[in-house]
């Protein structure tokens, strides 16, 4: 995939649906980013970066995101796809 094609998906709708609702989830859990990544033993940078859309996540990662936050995966991508 070369620059302008990942460029284009990291400001894609969907993405940007994706970073809202996670950072939205995440804050309405009373969560910080912080928090959500020492749940999942990540860095809190790479919380941020996903956030930010500056990096972009796959479908275990949302899984993943989404059980820490203690939401199922199934009503977290019917956010995103209402959003």
């Amino acid at each position: 995939m070369d620059n302008k094609t990942s460029s284009k998906s990291l400001r894609s709708k969907w993405h940007r649906a994706v970073v809202t609702v996670l950072a939205a989830s995440r804050r309405e859990a009373n969560m910080t980013q912080e928090d959500l990544a020492n749940r999942l033993g990540w860095q809190r940078t790479r919380i941020a970066k996903i956030e930010s859309g500056e990096r972009r996540i796959d479908v275990p990662e949302f899984i993943s995101i989404a059980n820490a936050l203690y939401i199922p995966p199934e009503t977290l991508l019917t956010r995103v796809l209402r959003w």
